[in-house]
């Protein structure tokens, strides 16, 4: 049960976050926005992996070469360009309309899932889900197109 409080809270903090965002975004660029904010995660991830003795054994992980070199710098890329697109549209249109998009990222990561690990994620439950979410992005789509 503990997973649905961490996944409820950090859905709150988004929703918290893009609400900054928009606003930041009236009088800053998207990439600035994101160079700032990532400056700063990066500060509060530094402090936690010290404080919890985890960061010299995990970089030795990173640059020794190997899978975890490749995947981390494959997830820095991704999610660099992903935050940047992100705000990108934030900017376009609202930080609502494209946080409500945006939230169809699970149905992508049960994809990826499946095609690259080949693992079958998708219980009936969770393909209901995965509907209602595609049937939600479709709505808003529709229903925003005309407004530009």
């Amino acid at each position: 049960m503990a997973w649905m409080v961490y996944a409820l809270m950090a859905a709150v903090l988004w929703g918290a976050s893009y609400v900054l965002y928009e606003q930041l975004l009236r009088t800053m660029s998207s990439a600035s926005a994101m160079l700032f904010s990532a400056s700063g995660a990066t500060l509060v991830y530094y402090l936690i992996s010290y404080s919890r003795k985890t960061v010299g054994h995990d970089w030795k992980l990173v640059t020794a070469g190997g899978r975890e070199t490749m995947m981390i710098g494959g997830v820095i890329l991704i999610n660099a360009l992903a935050n940047l697109l992100l705000l990108m549209s934030m900017k376009e249109k609202n930080a609502t309309v494209s946080g409500l998009v945006e939230i169809s990222y699970p149905l992508f990561t049960a994809l990826f899932a499946w095609m690259f690990l080949k693992e079958n994620q998708m219980s009936p439950g969770t393909a209901l889900g995965a509907v209602l979410i595609l049937s939600g992005v479709a709505c808003i789509y529709y229903f925003n197109r005309a407004a530009g």
